[in-house]
């Protein structure tokens, strides 16, 4: 959720992402959570590459 919330307020993808790994390095997102985070925020898995 925190993260949907990130994307939300601007922040990309890559940043929200780093942001949420700095402050829990347990995190993992399943490929669903993933895909639909990267949609969000408007990117695709290619524009990742």
């Amino acid at each position: 959720m925190l993260a949907a919330y990130l994307i939300q307020t601007g922040l990309p993808y890559d940043e929200t992402m780093q942001t949420i790994q700095s402050a829990n390095p347990d995190v993992a997102l399943r490929e669903a959570q993933t895909t639909f985070l990267q949609a969000l925020a408007g990117e695709t898995a290619s524009d990742n590459i």
